[in-house]
């Protein structure tokens, strides 16, 4: 266990096999916790913190910083700045705070909250549960069998569900068609691929609409949301 401090120099800052506390202070500092459960502030400057292996507390404070918590269950915060977070293995929590962040869950059932600014929040594999938080937001889904995640604020007005097209079967970039969304509980035609259920919030893909393919749950949104097709863009 140490307690490990920079200086006003662009620092490589590395902890113990133990449980540290690391602190970058100005610059902008590579800081590494390796094994332990370590608590690494960024400080002032553009930084890159990485947890290592263990349960690992990460802010990034000012400055654009790139946080990784790695392994185990880990708190992420940005603080100041347009900061990017990674939360890696285990049940991670994550809030970018101020700036335009982009925050990504990897794997496990996380815990997402983009704060102020325009953020992009992934969930990736598990059931996570995003917040986008103040102002326009993106909400971003690599593949319809990642999990079910709770989007617990979606506005109609400003926000938008990102799908990678080939993982969901789509021929074009940008909003999906028209003919390709519905509301209601199940698909009603062959185009229909995204149905929104407005009675208990269900988000489904459909891979063939009427066709023999099961539909999935991808997320939960509010009830009674005047969803459109513009609101889900294939990139």
């Amino acid at each position: 266990m140490a307690t490990i401090y920079g200086n006003n120099s662009n620092n490589s800052l590395n902890g113990t096999s133990s449980s540290d506390t690391i602190y970058g202070q100005a610059g902008h500092d590579n800081l590494y916790g390796n094994g332990g459960n370590d608590v690494i502030y960024g400080g002032t400057g553009s930084d890159n913190a990485y947890g290592g292996i263990g349960d690992d507390w990460l802010y990034g404070e000012d400055g654009n910083d790139k946080l990784f918590g790695d392994d185990g269950q880990d708190y992420l915060s940005g603080g100041a700045g347009d900061d990017i977070l990674t939360g890696g293995l285990g049940d991670d929590y994550l809030i970018g705070d101020a700036g335009n962040d982009v925050l990504g869950g990897g794997w496990g059932n996380d815990v997402l909250i983009g704060g102020l600014g325009i953020d992009v929040l992934a969930g990736g594999q598990g059931n996570d549960t995003l917040t986008g938080g103040a102002n326009a937001d993106f909400f971003d889904f690599y593949s319809p069998t990642y999990g079910v995640d709770w989007i617990t604020d979606f506005s109609v007005i400003d926000d938008t569900i990102l799908v990678y097209k080939t993982a969901f079967g789509l021929s074009s970039s940008g909003a999906i068609l028209s003919n390709q969304f519905s509301i209601g509980s199940s698909a009603t035609t062959a185009s229909h691929r995204f149905i929104y259920d407005s009675v208990n919030g269900a988000l489904f893909f459909d891979s063939d609409g009427l066709g023999g393919t099961a539909q999935v749950q991808i997320a939960l949104l509010n009830t009674g949301l005047l969803l459109t097709n513009n609101d889900i863009v294939a990139t």
